[in-house]
């Protein structure tokens, strides 16, 4: 299993791909730190009513970015968004949830709370998007 992935990760198209989820990433972490930090701290908006409507905006940007940018799915654009949005569904449910624990429970800063959640639902996001996303095989060059 640790040889396929090491094989898996190897190839161009992969690179590639890494390359472009960690822009996508990158720009949705920046909406999902930017809008809480611009409507709590400009606007006094409470910290997880700002966290949540972060994650709304991110979640489609996501979605069509994952989709066409990163992996270039050919499945139906229904079907496609299907697996996404329960996906997503307990992605962002779990990154809340673990949001709320650090917060509320242990008193971290929101802030520090979303960098950690983001940073490890990141990686574990790119593999599993790669397999419901890449209709084309991993090991496939383009």
């Amino acid at each position: 299993m640790i040889a396929s992935l090491l094989n898996r990760l190897a190839d161009k198209r992969t690179w590639r791909q890494i390359q472009k989820f960690v822009i996508v990433s990158a720009t949705s972490a920046t909406i999902t730190l930017g809008i809480p930090i611009f409507l709590h701290e400009i606007l006094g908006v409470q910290e997880k009513i700002a966290v949540l409507v972060a994650f709304v905006v991110a979640y489609l940007i996501n979605f069509l970015s994952l989709r066409r940018l990163v992996f270039d799915s050919a499945a139906s654009v229904r079907d496609d968004f299907v697996k996404f949005a329960l996906s997503s569904l307990a992605f962002r449910t779990s990154e809340y949830v673990l949001f709320l624990v650090l917060h509320e429970f242990f008193g971290i800063s929101y802030i520090l709370a979303l960098l950690a959640i983001l940073t490890t639902a990141t990686i574990l996001k790119f593999f599993w998007y790669r397999r419901l996303f890449d209709n084309a095989g991993a090991g496939v060059s383009q």
